[in-house]
Order: structure tokens, then C-alpha cells, then sequence
């Protein structure tokens, strides 16, 4: 069996309900809509990670990617984190994922849930968190920063 074979949308599970909540339970990981906020979660993740890495490079961010998501700047994590999912829960659960054709719904592809959650996460995380930056020695502030 392929993997389109298996897979039922919420829409689905509620059209034909299981036996009992058990079941019901039982079957909702296993649905492409739970998949979908699998993904959207693991490339979301991804995508501030991508995010961590312009500022590191570029600002000199001060401590490793622990220190800039969890010490210097829990609030703005949570921030990014909360904004994040305030944009891509509501996608997922209105089938942003899927398109119409001739009054079926087809799945859009992992791609676009990749790229989508991936740019979404990315943008999230660089305009609101922020890390600590590196002090600057008395050196380096005559200079401007110039080593």
C-alpha cells in the first residue's frame, strides 16, 4: 500500500468516525494532516536554526545556539516560537496544504510544506529574536569593528 492509500485527513476520520474515541485517537497520528504539523514543526525548527546561523556569522552573536534561543533570550524565543505557530497552525487546519481539482482535494506536496514552513520560521526568528552580541574590546570599538 502507498503512502496516499493510508493516509486520511481529519475531514476524513470526522466523515467516518471511528468505533470510539480510543480508536479515533489511536488513528490521528497516522493522519496527513498530523504528518503535515509534523513537518511544518520539524522545518520550522530548521528555519530559526537557518536563522541563528545569519546572526551568528554576521553579528557575532555572543555564546552558541543554546545561549541564543534558551539564556540570553527565552521571551523572545517563546515570542518567535508562539508567532510562528499563530501563522501555521491555522494553515494546516484550513487545508492550506491542499488544492481543489475538479471538486477533489489533492495534497500540494512535501516541497511546499517544507518551503512554507522553512521561510515562514526563518523570517519569524530574524525579526523577533535577537541574541546577545560579543562585547566589542576598546580595540575593536576604535576601529569600528574592523579586526
Amino acid at each position: 500500500m502507498g503512502f496516499q492509500e493510508t493516509s486520511k485527513t481529519l475531514a476524513e476520520l470526522k466523515a467516518n468516525p471511528p468505533e470510539s474515541l480510543w480508536d479515533f485517537l489511536a488513528q490521528l497520528p497516522f493522519t496527513l494532516d498530523s504528518q503535515i504539523l509534523y513537518a511544518v514543526l520539524i522545518f520550522g525548527a530548521a528555519g530559526m536554526f537557518g536563522s541563528w546561523i545569519v546572526k551568528w556569522s554576521m553579528q557575532g552573536l555572543a555564546g552558541g545556539v543554546l545561549d541564543y534561543f534558551f539564556r540570553a533570550s527565552l521571551k523572545r524565543t517563546v515570542a518567535t516560537v508562539c508567532g510562528y505557530l499563530a501563522v501555521m497552525l491555522p494553515g494546516v487546519g484550513t487545508e492550506l496544504f491542499f488544492v481543489s481539482i475538479d471538486g477533489l482535494k489533492h495534497f500540494v506536496g512535501w516541497d511546499f510544506v517544507a518551503w512554507t514552513s522553512l521561510m515562514t520560521a526563518f523570517g519569524a526568528d530574524m525579526g523577533i529574536n535577537r541574541g546577545r552580541r560579543a562585547e566589542w574590546s576598546p580595540q575593536q570599538r576604535d576601529s569600528g569593528g574592523r579586526s
